[in-house]
């Protein structure tokens, strides 16, 4: 899958190896975002170098999620948690 595609879609669970460590990202959520939040005002964003990154309804896509880090039969689970919280309409 081209790279424009996959950032303008949630995450699937991906792995590396490093060492005898199995590290896994674990998506848990995404939130669609107003690219006017995070970047400067734009007249148009798909002109700009941004609009690559924005999915068909004009919105940049957020994910959240944990790693997994596996050592054979001991795992362990890194998640800062994001909360009850909601992305506002605006």
């Amino acid at each position: 899958m081209n790279d424009r595609r996959r950032l303008r879609r949630p995450s699937a669970v991906c792995s590396i190896q490093v060492g005898d460590l199995k590290v896994s990202y674990v998506p848990d959520g995404a939130m669609l975002l107003k690219p006017s939040a995070p970047f400067p005002p734009a007249t148009t964003l798909h002109d700009t170098e941004y609009g690559a990154h924005l999915n068909d309804t004009a919105h940049l896509v957020a994910n959240t999620g944990g790693l997994l880090v596996q050592d054979g039969p001991r795992s362990l689970l890194i998640d800062a948690g994001f909360g009850p919280r909601s992305a506002p309409e605006d």
